[in-house]
């Protein structure tokens, strides 16, 4: 059970739109407190509340919610409780010592089909510092971790820079995250992740993307 705040800037923003969160967490639940602010000071305010069942999306803070007809909760409990960055029986280890920005690395490849996925593990820290994984012939996904921080005996990094180019056209898309607060073990209230006031009936919001938000936020 944790609380963790942070601050995201994507390209795939509006802009001049800012963007914080604060995600509550707990085993197969999830909330997600998400405050934009656009260029003109004024702030919009939504929560999602992930579980099981259903995601639920309220637009005024919390007073209705919507179904999101879509369950979310199991990527976001493997991304944080079954991290699997990569297979230790399909990896091989480079011979070789990789320099990335002045730290000498472990290069963990695995192989997908045609394509390799790459893991860059400092040498004396045992930190992942990069992730690289291909999306396709001409597409892939980089992801660079630093800023590590121990709180209560685990090793978070809080900046993580997401980058997903196209080797084709060379450009690409980046999302930046910067951890601003983690607490850990705490007890958290259950009516966090109880959505009040469920309407039946969606109403699509038609100013954000939201499916699109909750993506770069995850």
């Amino acid at each position: 059970m944790f609380v963790i705040d942070k601050e995201v800037g994507s390209m795939e923003f509006p802009q001049g739109i800012s963007l914080r969160s604060r995600t509550y967490f707990v085993k197969n639940k999830a909330r997600e407190e998400t405050f934009l602010l656009n260029p003109l000071g004024m702030q919009i305010n939504f929560i999602t509340i992930f579980t099981k069942e259903n995601t639920y999306i309220s637009y005024d803070s919390g007073a209705k919610f919507q179904p999101f007809d879509e369950v979310l909760i199991t990527k976001i409990d493997n991304i944080i409780n079954k991290a699997d960055y990569f297979s230790q029986s399909k990896s091989k280890v480079s011979k070789n010592f990789y320099d990335l920005n002045g730290r000498q690395c472990y290069v963990v490849g695995e192989k997908f089909g045609d394509l390799q996925k790459l893991t860059f593990i400092e040498k004396d820290s045992y930190l992942i510092l990069r992730i690289v994984v291909p999306n396709g012939k001409d597409e892939r996904t980089v992801t660079d971790m630093s800023d590590y921080r121990t709180v209560q005996g685990v090793s978070i990094p809080f900046n993580i820079r997401i980058s997903a180019e196209n080797l084709k056209t060379r450009t690409s898309s980046v999302t930046e995250i910067k951890i601003t607060n983690f607490q850990p073990n705490l007890n958290l209230n259950p009516a966090l992740f109880v959505p009040s006031n469920v309407s039946q009936t969606y109403e699509a919001h038609p100013v954000f993307d939201i499916k699109g938000i909750l993506k770069n936020i995850l």
